[in-house]
């Protein structure tokens, strides 16, 4: 996952979260008619379903870069391992040429 599609989720996830907010908020307007507030109590169900994304999305971003993480871990051992090794192998070198 790259760091713009990182940053267009966590846009989306923030959108669908305040969504919720809004939805969850309008039916305490006081303006309401109770029409009115029945039409918003029927959008609850949505209104979950967008924590429920939200939610979902959160994880598999947070899950995409604990893999990328601990790929970029596994190269960077791998990369010392190897420095390590030809260091190695030159003083054995140095050490049966003397």
């Amino acid at each position: 996952m790259t760091r713009a599609q990182e940053k267009q989720i966590c846009e989306f996830i923030h959108d669908a979260l305040e969504f919720r907010h809004l939805l969850n908020c309008v039916p305490h307007d006081p303006d309401l008619t109770p029409a009115d507030r029945e039409e918003c109590l029927a959008y609850r169900t949505f209104s979950n379903l967008c924590w429920r994304l939200s939610h979902v999305l959160r994880r598999q971003v947070w899950k995409a870069w604990n893999a990328q993480r601990k790929e970029e871990r596994r190269r960077k051992r791998a990369a010392q391992h190897r420095r390590q090794a030809k260091r190695d192998a030159q003083q054995m070198a140095r050490q049966q040429t003397r």
